[in-house]
């Protein structure tokens, strides 16, 4: 994976276990110190003070439903976590379609809806909670995708959901 996003972390993380910021822990998951947490979200929230669409990643539901929502294109925009959210969210093909860089998507109680014949989504990373049993998007191919995490599954074994998310191979 890691080569696959061109980055080459073996001494990065050598230094960073060194000096106590992160820790990989018994199940390989890796654990960081609050303050590189707090550091890389000061790193993000620069690139864009103003303008959220100028951020690479968005991990608060207000602020990452409030760029979703505007009408002008998104390509700066690589990540996205919408979750905690009292309501549910849909996302339509038309807002899905200004985020062209997409790679990370986490959306919890929310769903899509609309026609993603358009949509040429990068996304590589998707965990998803759907919200409704019947799933309302069409033309929602996942070319790109390596993970798809569906998390509290809704769908029936006889849904459309499972015909029409595609992913072209399988690792």
């Amino acid at each position: 994976m890691w080569t696959n996003c061109q980055f080459y972390p073996e001494r990065g993380i050598e230094v960073l276990t060194s000096k106590c910021l992160i820790k990989i822990l018994d199940n390989d998951k890796l654990w960081m110190h609050d303050q590189l947490v707090d550091m890389g979200r000061e790193i993000v929230r620069q690139e864009g003070r103003s303008d959220l669409g100028k951020r690479s990643r968005l991990w608060i539901a207000k602020e990452a439903l409030e760029m979703i929502r505007t009408e002008e294109r998104k390509g700066e925009v690589q990540a996205l976590e919408i979750s905690g959210s009292d309501s549910s969210i849909e996302i339509t093909n038309e807002e899905f379609e200004r985020l062209p860089n997409l790679r990370f998507l986490k959306l919890r109680n929310g769903d899509f809806a609309g026609d993603f014949v358009k949509c040429h989504a990068k996304l590589r990373w998707i965990s998803w909670q759907p919200v409704h049993r019947d799933f309302r998007a069409v033309n929602f191919y996942l070319d790109h995708l390596v993970v798809f995490k569906l998390d509290w599954n809704r769908f029936t074994d006889d849904s459309k959901a499972w015909d029409l998310i595609k992913v072209n191979h399988m690792i």
